[in-house]
Protein backbone atom coordinates (compact mmCIF):
# COMPACT_ATOMS: atom_id res chain seq x y z
CA UNK A 1 0.00 0.00 0.00
CA UNK A 2 1.23 3.68 -0.69
CA UNK A 3 0.48 6.82 1.12
CA UNK A 4 0.19 10.23 -0.62
CA UNK A 5 1.25 12.65 1.11
CA UNK A 6 1.61 15.33 -1.84
CA UNK A 7 -1.77 17.00 -2.04
CA UNK A 8 -0.45 20.76 -2.26
CA UNK A 9 1.35 19.25 -5.47
CA UNK A 10 -1.74 18.04 -6.78
CA UNK A 11 -4.92 16.06 -5.50
CA UNK A 12 -6.53 12.73 -6.65
CA UNK A 13 -9.86 12.86 -8.34
CA UNK A 14 -12.59 12.91 -5.81
CA UNK A 15 -15.21 9.83 -6.75
CA UNK A 16 -17.84 12.50 -6.89
CA UNK A 17 -15.95 14.20 -9.44
CA UNK A 18 -15.36 10.81 -11.25
CA UNK A 19 -19.06 10.24 -11.74
CA UNK A 20 -19.26 13.70 -13.21
CA UNK A 21 -16.58 13.35 -15.29
CA UNK A 22 -18.34 9.85 -16.82
CA UNK A 23 -21.48 11.81 -17.15
CA UNK A 24 -20.44 14.65 -19.22
CA UNK A 25 -18.46 12.69 -21.48
CA UNK A 26 -21.62 12.01 -23.20
CA UNK A 27 -21.58 15.91 -23.96
CA UNK A 28 -19.50 16.42 -26.83
CA UNK A 29 -20.64 19.36 -28.76
CA UNK A 30 -18.86 22.99 -29.24
CA UNK A 31 -20.88 25.29 -26.51
CA UNK A 32 -20.71 27.90 -28.91
CA UNK A 33 -22.61 26.33 -31.52
CA UNK A 34 -26.33 27.10 -31.88
CA UNK A 35 -27.99 23.05 -32.58
CA UNK A 36 -28.93 20.79 -29.98
CA UNK A 37 -25.48 19.51 -29.07
CA UNK A 38 -23.95 23.04 -28.97
CA UNK A 39 -27.00 24.45 -26.31
CA UNK A 40 -25.91 20.93 -24.41
CA UNK A 41 -22.80 22.36 -23.74
CA UNK A 42 -23.18 25.57 -22.96
CA UNK A 43 -25.75 24.43 -20.51
CA UNK A 44 -23.32 22.34 -18.27
CA UNK A 45 -20.85 25.01 -18.68
CA UNK A 46 -23.11 27.36 -17.47
CA UNK A 47 -23.56 25.72 -14.54
CA UNK A 48 -20.49 24.55 -13.50
CA UNK A 49 -19.54 28.61 -13.84
CA UNK A 50 -22.51 29.04 -11.35
CA UNK A 51 -21.23 26.57 -9.25
CA UNK A 52 -17.98 27.89 -9.44
CA UNK A 53 -18.92 31.35 -8.83
CA UNK A 54 -21.17 30.45 -5.96
CA UNK A 55 -18.18 29.11 -3.48
CA UNK A 56 -16.48 32.02 -3.97
CA UNK A 57 -19.31 34.15 -3.49
CA UNK A 58 -19.24 35.77 -6.88
CA UNK A 59 -21.33 35.95 -9.85
CA UNK A 60 -21.49 33.53 -13.22
CA UNK A 61 -20.39 36.61 -15.37
CA UNK A 62 -17.05 37.34 -13.23
CA UNK A 63 -15.67 34.15 -13.88
CA UNK A 64 -13.17 33.42 -16.76
CA UNK A 65 -12.11 29.81 -16.86
CA UNK A 66 -8.54 29.16 -18.00
CA UNK A 67 -6.07 26.63 -18.40
CA UNK A 68 -4.59 26.58 -15.15
CA UNK A 69 -3.95 28.99 -12.28
CA UNK A 70 -0.16 29.51 -13.93
CA UNK A 71 -2.24 31.05 -17.11
CA UNK A 72 -4.46 33.14 -14.64
CA UNK A 73 -1.61 34.45 -12.40
CA UNK A 74 0.71 35.17 -15.28
CA UNK A 75 -2.68 36.90 -17.11
CA UNK A 76 -2.62 39.09 -14.77
CA UNK A 77 0.67 40.58 -14.89
CA UNK A 78 0.84 40.77 -18.63
CA UNK A 79 -2.40 42.76 -18.38
CA UNK A 80 -0.30 45.51 -16.34
CA UNK A 81 2.35 45.59 -18.61
CA UNK A 82 0.12 45.62 -21.62
CA UNK A 83 -1.79 48.51 -19.90
CA UNK A 84 1.38 50.52 -19.11
CA UNK A 85 2.69 50.27 -22.93
CA UNK A 86 -0.44 51.22 -23.99
CA UNK A 87 -0.61 54.47 -21.68
CA UNK A 88 3.02 54.84 -21.68
CA UNK A 89 2.54 54.96 -18.43
CA UNK A 90 4.51 53.14 -16.11
CA UNK A 91 3.35 50.65 -13.48
CA UNK A 92 4.80 49.45 -10.37
CA UNK A 93 3.78 45.96 -8.32
CA UNK A 94 4.02 45.11 -4.74
CA UNK A 95 4.24 41.08 -4.77
CA UNK A 96 5.15 38.85 -1.72
CA UNK A 97 8.74 37.09 -1.60
CA UNK A 98 6.89 33.62 -1.37
CA UNK A 99 4.52 33.28 -3.99
CA UNK A 100 4.05 30.84 -6.64
CA UNK A 101 6.98 30.66 -9.22
CA UNK A 102 4.58 31.75 -12.03
CA UNK A 103 4.00 35.19 -10.30
CA UNK A 104 7.84 35.89 -9.86
CA UNK A 105 8.61 34.68 -13.46
CA UNK A 106 6.32 36.90 -15.19
CA UNK A 107 7.25 39.61 -13.29
CA UNK A 108 10.83 39.10 -14.01
CA UNK A 109 9.63 38.57 -17.82
CA UNK A 110 8.00 41.94 -18.12
CA UNK A 111 10.12 44.23 -15.72
CA UNK A 112 11.49 47.12 -17.46
CA UNK A 113 11.32 50.21 -18.58
CA UNK A 114 7.14 50.04 -18.57
CA UNK A 115 6.61 47.52 -15.23
CA UNK A 116 8.51 47.07 -12.09
CA UNK A 117 7.77 45.53 -8.94
CA UNK A 118 9.06 44.84 -5.17
CA UNK A 119 9.12 41.99 -3.49
CA UNK A 120 7.50 42.14 0.27
CA UNK A 121 9.97 40.16 2.82
CA UNK A 122 8.63 37.85 5.23
CA UNK A 123 9.19 36.74 8.59
CA UNK A 124 10.91 33.19 9.52
CA UNK A 125 7.71 31.57 9.18
CA UNK A 126 6.36 33.06 5.71
CA UNK A 127 4.38 35.49 7.33
CA UNK A 128 4.57 39.15 5.40
CA UNK A 129 2.88 42.26 7.33
CA UNK A 130 0.65 44.56 6.58
CA UNK A 131 2.56 47.64 6.88
CA UNK A 132 5.26 46.10 4.57
CA UNK A 133 3.14 45.67 2.00
CA UNK A 134 1.81 49.69 2.15
CA UNK A 135 5.36 50.62 2.75
CA UNK A 136 6.11 49.12 -0.74
CA UNK A 137 3.85 51.22 -2.50
CA UNK A 138 4.31 54.13 -4.32
CA UNK A 139 1.71 56.53 -6.96
CA UNK A 140 2.85 54.01 -9.85
CA UNK A 141 1.41 51.15 -8.28
CA UNK A 142 -1.26 49.31 -9.55
CA UNK A 143 -1.55 45.96 -8.53
CA UNK A 144 -0.56 44.22 -5.15
CA UNK A 145 -0.41 40.40 -5.42
CA UNK A 146 -0.36 37.95 -2.29
CA UNK A 147 -1.15 34.48 -2.01
CA UNK A 148 -4.16 33.83 0.67
CA UNK A 149 -2.09 30.33 1.73
CA UNK A 150 1.28 29.51 0.70
CA UNK A 151 1.63 25.94 -1.12
CA UNK A 152 5.15 24.87 1.14
CA UNK A 153 4.74 26.09 4.21
CA UNK A 154 0.66 26.16 5.04
CA UNK A 155 1.10 30.02 6.04
CA UNK A 156 -2.12 32.11 5.56
CA UNK A 157 -1.77 35.93 4.68
CA UNK A 158 -3.85 38.77 5.89
CA UNK A 159 -5.45 39.38 2.76
CA UNK A 160 -8.64 40.97 4.09
CA UNK A 161 -6.35 43.40 6.17
CA UNK A 162 -4.55 44.12 2.76
CA UNK A 163 -7.76 45.20 1.15
CA UNK A 164 -8.81 47.33 4.27
CA UNK A 165 -5.40 48.82 3.95
CA UNK A 166 -5.69 49.96 0.81
CA UNK A 167 -9.37 51.04 0.76
CA UNK A 168 -9.38 54.43 -1.23
CA UNK A 169 -5.99 53.89 -3.19
CA UNK A 170 -6.10 53.32 -7.08
CA UNK A 171 -5.07 50.09 -6.49
CA UNK A 172 -5.97 46.59 -7.25
CA UNK A 173 -5.61 43.50 -4.96
CA UNK A 174 -5.16 39.99 -5.86
CA UNK A 175 -4.94 36.66 -4.13
CA UNK A 176 -3.73 33.28 -5.48
CA UNK A 177 -6.33 31.45 -3.32
CA UNK A 178 -4.76 28.03 -5.35
CA UNK A 179 -4.56 26.47 -2.21
CA UNK A 180 -8.01 27.44 0.03
CA UNK A 181 -10.36 25.39 -1.43
CA UNK A 182 -12.07 22.77 1.25
CA UNK A 183 -9.53 24.60 4.01
CA UNK A 184 -10.51 27.87 4.21
CA UNK A 185 -13.58 30.08 3.51
CA UNK A 186 -13.33 32.00 0.28
CA UNK A 187 -15.63 35.10 -0.06
CA UNK A 188 -14.30 37.54 -2.34
CA UNK A 189 -16.45 40.34 -0.92
CA UNK A 190 -14.78 39.63 2.59
CA UNK A 191 -11.48 39.22 1.08
CA UNK A 192 -11.60 42.45 -1.05
CA UNK A 193 -9.65 41.21 -3.49
CA UNK A 194 -10.27 42.67 -7.34
CA UNK A 195 -8.92 39.27 -8.47
CA UNK A 196 -8.63 36.01 -7.09
CA UNK A 197 -7.30 32.69 -8.81
CA UNK A 198 -8.12 29.16 -8.12
CA UNK A 199 -7.09 25.56 -9.94
CA UNK A 200 -8.78 22.36 -10.36
CA UNK A 201 -6.11 20.15 -9.42
CA UNK A 202 -5.70 21.01 -6.06
CA UNK A 203 -9.40 20.43 -5.47
CA UNK A 204 -10.41 16.63 -7.02
CA UNK A 205 -11.01 17.81 -10.27
CA UNK A 206 -8.66 16.99 -12.97
CA UNK A 207 -5.71 19.14 -14.31
CA UNK A 208 -5.93 21.67 -17.17
CA UNK A 209 -8.22 23.93 -15.78
CA UNK A 210 -8.29 26.97 -13.77
CA UNK A 211 -9.83 30.38 -12.79
CA UNK A 212 -9.60 34.08 -12.58
CA UNK A 213 -12.14 36.10 -10.87
CA UNK A 214 -12.30 39.58 -12.25
CA UNK A 215 -14.00 42.03 -10.07
CA UNK A 216 -16.96 43.72 -11.74
CA UNK A 217 -15.94 46.99 -13.27
CA UNK A 218 -12.30 46.22 -13.25
CA UNK A 219 -11.05 46.47 -17.04
CA UNK A 220 -8.11 43.72 -18.00
CA UNK A 221 -6.85 43.00 -21.47
CA UNK A 222 -7.47 39.17 -23.15
CA UNK A 223 -4.02 37.62 -23.71
CA UNK A 224 -5.88 35.28 -26.15
CA UNK A 225 -7.39 36.73 -28.86
CA UNK A 226 -10.41 35.37 -31.36
CA UNK A 227 -13.57 33.88 -30.83
CA UNK A 228 -15.96 35.59 -28.04
CA UNK A 229 -15.35 32.81 -25.43
CA UNK A 230 -15.33 33.49 -22.22
CA UNK A 231 -17.17 36.85 -22.11
CA UNK A 232 -14.37 38.04 -24.88
CA UNK A 233 -11.50 37.67 -22.47
CA UNK A 234 -10.39 34.09 -23.21
CA UNK A 235 -10.58 33.07 -26.65
CA UNK A 236 -10.71 29.31 -27.86
CA UNK A 237 -13.62 26.51 -27.37
CA UNK A 238 -13.66 25.79 -23.88
CA UNK A 239 -12.34 22.72 -22.39
CA UNK A 240 -16.17 22.05 -21.42
CA UNK A 241 -15.20 18.49 -19.75
CA UNK A 242 -12.33 20.07 -17.50
CA UNK A 243 -14.62 22.68 -16.54
CA UNK A 244 -17.69 20.71 -15.13
CA UNK A 245 -15.76 18.74 -12.84
CA UNK A 246 -13.66 21.90 -12.00
CA UNK A 247 -17.65 23.80 -10.97
CA UNK A 248 -18.74 20.80 -9.39
CA UNK A 249 -15.48 20.06 -7.11
CA UNK A 250 -15.24 23.60 -6.14
CA UNK A 251 -18.96 23.24 -4.72
CA UNK A 252 -17.63 19.77 -3.24
CA UNK A 253 -15.19 21.59 -1.57
CA UNK A 254 -17.30 24.48 -0.06
CA UNK A 255 -19.78 21.77 1.31
CA UNK A 256 -17.52 19.75 2.56
CA UNK A 257 -15.07 22.30 3.82
CA UNK A 258 -16.28 21.51 7.90
CA UNK A 259 -15.96 17.77 7.85
CA UNK A 260 -12.65 18.06 5.68
CA UNK A 261 -10.51 20.37 7.83
CA UNK A 262 -11.92 18.15 10.79
CA UNK A 263 -10.30 15.34 9.11
CA UNK A 264 -7.26 17.14 8.63
CA UNK A 265 -6.87 18.77 12.23
CA UNK A 266 -6.97 15.01 12.89
CA UNK A 267 -4.58 13.50 10.65
CA UNK A 268 -1.97 17.08 11.64
CA UNK A 269 -2.42 16.18 15.42
CA UNK A 270 -0.31 12.53 14.88
CA UNK A 271 1.94 14.12 12.25
CA UNK A 272 3.39 16.95 14.76
CA UNK A 273 4.74 14.09 16.94
CA UNK A 274 7.56 13.85 14.25
CA UNK A 275 8.82 17.12 16.28
CA UNK A 276 9.92 14.07 19.11
CA UNK A 277 12.13 13.11 16.42
CA UNK A 278 15.66 14.40 17.24
CA UNK A 279 16.70 17.28 15.27
CA UNK A 280 13.52 17.93 13.76
CA UNK A 281 12.52 21.19 13.96
CA UNK A 282 8.72 23.50 12.25
CA UNK A 283 9.28 25.54 9.09
CA UNK A 284 5.45 26.26 9.28
CA UNK A 285 3.62 28.60 11.70
CA UNK A 286 1.91 26.96 14.82
CA UNK A 287 -1.25 28.74 13.98
CA UNK A 288 -2.71 30.63 10.95
CA UNK A 289 -1.62 27.58 9.08
CA UNK A 290 -3.50 25.40 6.48
CA UNK A 291 -4.86 22.55 8.17
CA UNK A 292 -3.36 19.74 6.22
CA UNK A 293 0.39 21.21 5.63
CA UNK A 294 3.42 20.78 7.36
CA UNK A 295 6.72 21.81 6.68
CA UNK A 296 9.62 20.37 8.86
CA UNK A 297 13.42 19.96 9.37
CA UNK A 298 15.36 17.52 9.86
CA UNK A 299 18.84 18.57 10.56
CA UNK A 300 21.55 16.48 8.76
CA UNK A 301 19.26 15.05 6.71
CA UNK A 302 18.66 16.17 3.31
CA UNK A 303 15.08 16.65 1.97
CA UNK A 304 15.82 14.87 -1.50
CA UNK A 305 17.50 12.06 0.67
CA UNK A 306 14.62 11.41 2.86
CA UNK A 307 12.24 11.63 0.25
CA UNK A 308 13.40 9.14 -1.69
CA UNK A 309 14.31 6.66 1.10
CA UNK A 310 10.38 7.17 1.86
CA UNK A 311 9.54 6.50 -1.81
CA UNK A 312 11.01 3.42 -1.54
CA UNK A 313 9.55 2.72 1.42
CA UNK A 314 5.76 3.31 -0.14
CA UNK A 315 5.40 7.18 0.94
CA UNK A 316 5.50 10.10 -0.95
CA UNK A 317 6.06 13.70 0.04
CA UNK A 318 7.88 16.91 -1.50
CA UNK A 319 10.95 18.33 -0.80
CA UNK A 320 9.10 21.83 -1.95
CA UNK A 321 6.50 23.09 -4.61
CA UNK A 322 5.88 20.05 -7.30
CA UNK A 323 6.77 22.47 -10.19
CA UNK A 324 10.50 23.17 -8.67
CA UNK A 325 11.30 19.56 -8.93
CA UNK A 326 14.16 18.83 -10.59
CA UNK A 327 15.45 22.16 -9.76
CA UNK A 328 18.93 22.77 -7.77
CA UNK A 329 18.04 25.95 -6.68
CA UNK A 330 16.70 25.60 -3.12
CA UNK A 331 12.84 26.49 -2.29
CA UNK A 332 13.18 30.82 -2.69
CA UNK A 333 10.20 30.30 -0.27
CA UNK A 334 12.32 29.15 2.61
CA UNK A 335 15.36 31.33 1.38
CA UNK A 336 12.77 34.36 1.63
CA UNK A 337 12.14 33.26 5.05
CA UNK A 338 15.66 33.28 6.36
CA UNK A 339 17.19 29.98 6.40
CA UNK A 340 20.53 29.16 4.41
CA UNK A 341 20.92 26.72 1.77
CA UNK A 342 22.04 24.10 3.67
CA UNK A 343 18.87 24.71 5.81
CA UNK A 344 16.35 24.81 3.36
CA UNK A 345 17.85 21.67 1.88
CA UNK A 346 17.01 19.71 4.94
CA UNK A 347 13.43 20.63 4.50
CA UNK A 348 10.48 18.19 3.60
CA UNK A 349 6.67 18.63 3.34
CA UNK A 350 3.92 16.88 4.10
CA UNK A 351 0.58 17.60 2.70
CA UNK A 352 -2.82 15.59 2.95
CA UNK A 353 -6.66 16.03 2.25
CA UNK A 354 -9.95 13.72 1.29
CA UNK A 355 -8.95 10.29 1.96
CA UNK A 356 -6.41 10.54 4.24
CA UNK A 357 -7.06 8.87 7.80
CA UNK A 358 -5.32 8.86 11.19
CA UNK A 359 -3.85 5.55 10.60
CA UNK A 360 -2.38 6.26 7.40
CA UNK A 361 -0.32 9.39 9.79
CA UNK A 362 0.19 7.03 12.45
CA UNK A 363 1.89 4.38 9.67
CA UNK A 364 3.75 7.63 7.98
CA UNK A 365 5.09 8.62 11.37
CA UNK A 366 6.40 5.65 11.68
CA UNK A 367 8.15 5.25 8.58
CA UNK A 368 9.26 8.60 8.61
CA UNK A 369 11.36 8.51 12.27
CA UNK A 370 13.03 4.60 10.62
CA UNK A 371 13.85 6.95 7.53
CA UNK A 372 15.60 9.68 9.61
CA UNK A 373 17.49 7.24 11.52
CA UNK A 374 18.60 5.14 8.54
CA UNK A 375 20.06 7.62 6.76
CA UNK A 376 22.04 9.42 9.83
CA UNK A 377 23.57 6.00 10.95
CA UNK A 378 24.67 5.62 7.15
Amino acid sequence: MRYYFDYNATTPIHPEIEKVIKKTLRIWGNPSSIHQEGRQAFSVLANAREQAATAIGAVPEDVVFTSSGSEANTWLIYTMYREAMRTKTPVHIVISAVEHPCLLRACEAYAGEWLSYSLVPVDSFGRLSVSDVLALCTDQTKLVSVMLANNELGTIQPVSDIAKALEGRPIWLHTDATQAPGKLPIDVTHLGVHFLTLSAHKVYAPKGTGLLYVRPGVDISPMIYGGGQEGRMRAGTENTLGIVAFGHALQLAAESRPEWVADCVAVGDILSHALEIPGCTMNSPVSDRLPNTLNLRFAGVTGAALAMRLDLDGVSISTGAACSTGAIEPSHVLLATGQTTATAAEAIRLSWGWGTTPDHARVVLDKLNIAVEGIRSC
